[in-house]
C-alpha cells in the first residue's frame, strides 16, 4: 500500500509525495528517508539522461548528422565491429561534461557479461596469471574532457577530434548515462532551497507535466530546477533484491514483462561475506552473466553459486507509447491503488518510456555522495551513512588526469577522463606462484546499509610478465596505468523497502 500527496505538506511546501505503508505524505518528515517513495523535494535527484547502444547493421563510416555540426562518429562495420565516438552534445540535455555513467558488455544473445571475473595468462609459458573483471579491456578510457585525440589505425584509420568531450563505444556496447557529475563538480542544484510562500510548484494538464523544486517557479524551471517533468524522468525501480545464484541458469521473477533495453544493475559476492562492488575480490573466475527474459532476470553461472544484489529499473526509451491517455490516471490492481503520471500523448497501455512516476516503484535515491582524492599506495577510505530500511547499492567514477592509453586499433590521449569501476589481481610464477596483487587500476568498495569502505592501490602495476629471450635469459615486462586513479566520485544510493 501507499500514499500520494499532491499539495502542500507539513512545511507548507507545494510538492509531490508517495509514502509507502501506513506514513501520511503529508505529516511525515523528510528525513525519513526510509518511508518515502518519492518526493519533489530532493534537492539531489537520479535521472537517466540516456541509453545509447553502439552502431549496427549497416550504418556507413562518417559523422552524423553533418561533418560540419556532428555529434556522432562512426567507423561503419569492419573487423571488430563498429567504433562509435558520441560527444556530449548526443545527449540533449545533459549538464556534465564528465557524467557519472556505466558502459556495459552485452553478447550477441542479450546477455551483459561485464560483472565477471575472468581468467587469463600472460608471459612465457603463461608465468602471469591474470583475474580482472570482464567489463573491457585494459586500454579502454572511459569518457573524456574536451581535448581528446582518438587516433585509428589499420582498417579504422582516422583520427577524430570531438571539441567536446565524449566517449567511445565499440560494438554492442551499452551506455546508460546518469545526470550526475562523474568527478569533484557539484550536482548542479543540488543544494535544498527554502520554499517561495505563493510560488507555484506543479503543472498537471493534458498537454503538460511539469514539477518544480522548492524555490523555483515551475512556470520558468528548467533542467535541474525542475524535479521531474515529461522529459526529465526519475530512475524508478520495479525489482530489487540480494538473491542467490546457483551454477548453471537460474531466473529472478520480476512479476512484469521486461523490454530488451530494460536496464538491470547486478553484482556479484560470496555467499556468507560481505558485499562487495563491483564484485568480490576473488582469486579465480567468478560471477555470472545475465539478461532481461520475459518476466525475469536470466542467469547463466558458469561458476559456483554465489549472490547477487540486483536492481531492476523501469527505464526503456523503446517502449513509449502514443495516444491520448490521462496524465494523471488511477487504477486499482490486485486491491491496491495505483497513482501514475504519464508523458503526455502516451498511449491508453503505458511502457516504461511513458511513465514518469509510477506508485508502485520506488524512485532512486542519493542516501551519501562525494568525492574522495586518491593518493599513491594501498589505501582504504571509509564513509558512514544511515540508509535503514533501504535496500543500497553503490555507483562511482574513478577519475584520471593527463595520459595516452592505447590497444587494438586506438590510441586515446587527453588530459582528464572519468571511467567506471576496474577490479583485477595479478600472480607471477618464479620456481613457485607468488602471492596475488592488486592492480593499480582497481577500485572496489565493500559496502553495508551503515557504511563502505573503498580500496584503491595507485601505483601498483596492472601485471608483470616474464618472457624468454632468443638469445638466452628472461625479460621482464612491467604494464603500469597509463593514468593512474587521482580521484573517486562516489554515490550511495537507496530503494526504499516496501
Amino acid at each position: 500500500m501507499t500514499k500520494t500527496l499532491i499539495g502542500l505538506d507539513y512545511t507548507g511546501t507545494a510538492c509531490i509525495k508517495i509514502t509507502k505503508g501506513s506514513f501520511d505524505p503529508a505529516t511525515t518528515s523528510d528525513a525519513e528517508i526510509s518511508k518515502f517513495y518519492y518526493s519533489s523535494k530532493w534537492a539531489a535527484d537520479c535521472k537517466v539522461n540516456a541509453i545509447q547502444t553502439g552502431a549496427t547493421g549497416t550504418t556507413p563510416r562518417g559523422y552524423y548528422p553533418s561533418a560540419s555540426s556532428w555529434t556522432w562518429w562512426s567507423s561503419g562495420n569492419g573487423d571488430g565491429g563498429y567504433q562509435d565516438i558520441y560527444k556530449k552534445s548526443y545527449f540533449p540535455g545533459l549538464i556534465y561534461d564528465l557524467p557519472l555513467y556505466d558502459r556495459k558488455r552485452v553478447d550477441a544473445n542479450g546477455f551483459y557479461t561485464h560483472m565477471r571475473m575472468l581468467e587469463m595468462y600472460f608471459g612465457t609459458n603463461d608465468r602471469t596469471q591474470v583475474w580482472k573483471l570482464g567489463d573491457e579491456g585494459t586500454y579502454l578510457m572511459g569518457w573524456a574532457s574536451a581535448n581528446a585525440t582518438y587516433s585509428f589505425s589499420g582498417y579504422f584509420a582516422a583520427t577524430i577530434k570531438p571539441t567536446e568531450s565524449s566517449i567511445w563505444l565499440s560494438g554492442t556496447d551499452k551506455l546508460v548515462v546518469w545526470q550526475l557529475p562523474g568527478d569533484e563538480t557539484a550536482i548542479q542544484n543540488g543544494t535544498p532551497q527554502a520554499a517561495v510562500s505563493g510560488q507555484p510548484q506543479i503543472i498537471i494538464s493534458s498537454t503538460d507535466l511539469r514539477v518544480s523544486k522548492p524555490g523555483f517557479d515551475v512556470n520558468t524551471a528548467t533542467g535541474s530546477q525542475l524535479a521531474f517533468s515529461s522529459t526529465q524522468i526519475p530512475a524508478k525501480v520495479i525489482a530489487a533484491a540480494d538473491i542467490v545464484v546457483p551454477k548453471g541458469t537460474s531466473y529472478f521473477d520480476c512479476g512484469m514483462a521486461l523490454p530488451t533495453d530494460t536496464i538491470i544493475e547486478c553484482h556479484f559476492y560470496a555467499s556468507g561475506q560481505p558485499i562487495y562492488f563491483p564484485c568480490h575480490p576473488n582469486n579465480g573466475p567468478f560471477g555470472a552473466t545475465f539478461r532481461a527474459n520475459g518476466n525475469t532476470v536470466e542467469f547463466s553461472n558458469p561458476n559456483g553459486a554465489c549472490r547477487a544484489r540486483v536492481i531492476v529499473f523501469a527505464e526503456a526509451p523503446a517502449s513509449a507509447t502514443s495516444g491520448a491517455n490521462n496524465v494523471l490516471r488511477q487504477f486499482d490492481q490486485n486491491g491496491q491503488q495505483v497513482v501514475q503520471f504519464l508523458r503526455p500523448g502516451a498511449g491508453a497501455s503505458p511502457g516504461f518510456g511513458d511513465i514518469v512516476i509510477d506508485s508502485r516503484w520506488p524512485a532512486l535515491q542519493i542516501v551519501k555522495e562525494g568525492y574522495l582524492s586518491i593518493a599513491t599506495g594501498n589505501q582504504a577510505n571509509t564513509i558512514s551513512y544511515d540508509a535503514s530500511g533501504m535496500f543500497t547499492f553503490i555507483k562511482w567514477c574513478t577519475v584520471h588526469g593527463s595520459g595516452k592509453v592505447e590497444g587494438g586499433s586506438l590510441s586515446i590521449n587527453t588530459t582528464k577522463f572519468v571511467r567506471t569501476p576496474r577490479l583485477g589481481k595479478y600472480r607471477t610464477y618464479n620456481d613457485s606462484w607468488g602471492s596475488p596483487t592488486f592492480t593499480g587500476d582497481t577500485s572496489y568498495v565493500q559496502y553495508t546499509d551503515t557504511g563502505a569502505t573503498f580500496y584503491t592501490f595507485r601505483g601498483n602495476p596492472l601485471y608483470v610478465a616474464y618472457y624468454n629471450q632468443s638469445g638466452g635469459g628472461v625479460r621482464t615486462e612491467t604494464v603500469n596505468d597509463p593514468a593512474a586513479i587521482i580521484g573517486l566520485r562516489y554515490y550511495v544510493f537507496g530503494v526504499a523497502l516496501p
